[in-house]
């Protein structure tokens, strides 16, 4: 997003490549069992999307999203204190970038019910982005 690489991950077959519908337009990638579980399974028509021939020359299809996530905002202090280089390595095992504003994010149960029993992954999401696809419950 705006000319920064956040990370970087080796696609596997069956991965899926994302396209954001935000301003940034950002690509990025996620395995098949992720995309199971965070959005629904059907695709569903775009037509009217203003960029809907673009992405539908490159293959995409769109999908409505069905998961849900705790985020904490990345501000000075927790960085200073625990992300110091302003990275951390992300699930996929490679360093993601982190800045000040930025959503630190772990998958939450689907439906609106209740917080995880356990994190295990915690990735990042730029904080422009958090703001256009993220809805506070």
């Amino acid at each position: 997003i705006d000319g920064k690489v956040e990370t970087t991950r080796m696609l596997k077959e069956g991965d899926w490549i994302v396209r954001a519908d935000t301003s940034a337009a950002e690509r990025y990638s996620m395995s098949d069992a992720n995309f199971k579980k965070r959005y629904q399974t059907q695709p569903v028509p775009f037509d009217d999307h203003p960029d809907a021939a673009e992405l539908k020359a490159e293959g995409f299809q769109a999908f409505e999203p069905c998961g849900r996530c705790l985020a904490l905002v990345a501000d000075a202090s927790l960085l200073a204190k625990y992300l110091p280089g302003g990275q951390f390595t992300a699930p996929w095992n490679s360093p993601m970038l982190v800045e000040e504003g930025d959503a630190l994010v772990a998958t939450a149960p689907p439906g609106g019910q209740g917080k995880p029993t356990e994190v295990t992954d915690i990735y990042r999401i730029e904080k422009s982005a958090f703001a256009e696809t993220y809805e506070k419950e």
